[in-house]
């Protein structure tokens, strides 16, 4: 009868040739799937010269973006609203934050402040393509 200390010694060196064996298999898999998409690209390219086809041109829309004249500007309350909103998002950043004032929080992290009040006004600025 083989002994425990042989057999626990035989199972790992099985598992460690299984794990190789698959290891190189997946290798050679990627390698075949590389030489793939290489013959792939090369087929397309040999494709696109020989039928002529010019490259793709994407045109892009032109939109003018003026502030709606019709929205009322922000009162003092939408002012507050506003940088409570910038304070908590800085707050997500930096935790610290919560116990300071908007105004200590502002001096402590002004460019991080300014970033955050940037893209929230290009976010929440009602604006009408013309």
């Amino acid at each position: 009868m083989i002994s425990f200390p042989v057999l626990s010694i035989l199972v790992t060196v099985l598992a460690a040739y299984v794990m190789c064996a698959a290891y190189f298999s997946q290798k050679r898999w990627e390698a075949k799937e590389e030489k793939w998409r290489e013959r792939e690209m090369a087929l397309v390219d040999r494709l696109l010269k020989q039928g002529h086809i010019p490259a793709v041109e994407i045109e892009r829309e032109r939109v003018v973006k003026l502030p709606d004249p019709e929205i009322q500007p922000p009162t003092w309350i939408d002012q507050a609203f506003f940088i409570d909103e910038i304070k908590e998002e800085l707050e997500q950043v930096y935790p610290e934050a919560a116990r300071m004032s908007h105004s200590e929080a502002e001096q402590r992290y002004p460019y991080d402040w300014r970033a955050i009040q940037q893209r929230l006004h290009e976010e929440k600025t009602p604006l009408r393509a013309g």
